[in-house]
């Protein structure tokens, strides 16, 4: 089982009604460009603040919106390959 978290010193800001992903305050981190996020995006980024799998993350999605299974996985695969384009994961 494969267990995903975000790296620690990034979290999720609110900038003209845009969900933006920044190192935080104080951070050292090597961090270049600027990753917005939709709504279920910002969604999956706070869940993955604690440790998750692919399917719980799934769950996630199909709790808060009316999405299938199917679909579920589909964004949440996508999103975690967003992630690990930028090396935000453990």
């Amino acid at each position: 089982m494969i267990v995903l978290k975000i790296k620690p010193g990034y979290e999720v800001k609110v900038v003209s009604d845009r969900y933006l992903v920044i190192p935080s305050k104080g951070s050292t981190l090597n961090f270049s460009g600027v990753i917005t996020l939709n709504n279920s995006g910002k969604l999956l980024f706070e869940a993955l603040q604690s440790e998750q799998t692919i399917n719980s993350l799934k769950k996630v999605l199909t709790d808060e919106y009316e999405v299938s299974d199917e679909q579920a996985l589909k964004d949440v695969l996508a999103f975690i390959d967003k992630l690990k384009k930028h090396n935000l994961l453990v």
